[in-house]
């Protein structure tokens, strides 16, 4: 994160991994925590706008996780993957791998 967002962004960093506790499986949490700290690392010296959307967008998940972990996950819309960057199909379809062992051809589509 860049410099004026260290704090904040190491409070939600921490956030994130305590919830990953809470919330997750072992299995499911080991995975979480690494895309976290991964996340975390490739976006160390993003400009202010990128990183204010980073934050967002994990705060966001951070708030979603308890009711993601109470409810079965549904798959994704063509909708939702059709709005998604190249490079989010991407991460996700590494994720997707991760998670289950198996490529989602779903995922590639549109690169």
């Amino acid at each position: 994160m860049v410099s004026g967002g260290n704090r904040s962004g190491l409070q939600l960093y921490k956030k994130l991994l305590r919830s990953h506790r809470i919330w997750l499986r072992d299995d499911m949490r080991a995975l979480g925590d690494r895309y976290v700290r991964t996340e975390f690392s490739r976006h160390k010296n993003v400009d202010e706008e990128r990183q204010i959307q980073f934050c967002r967008e994990w705060t966001q998940y951070l708030h979603d996780l308890p009711s993601l972990h109470s409810s079965p996950s549904q798959p994704l819309s063509p909708e939702q993957i059709a709005s998604m960057t190249p490079e989010q199909r991407i991460q996700l379809a590494k994720l997707h791998q991760a998670a289950t062992g198996e490529k989602d051809p779903t995922l590639n589509r549109n690169q």
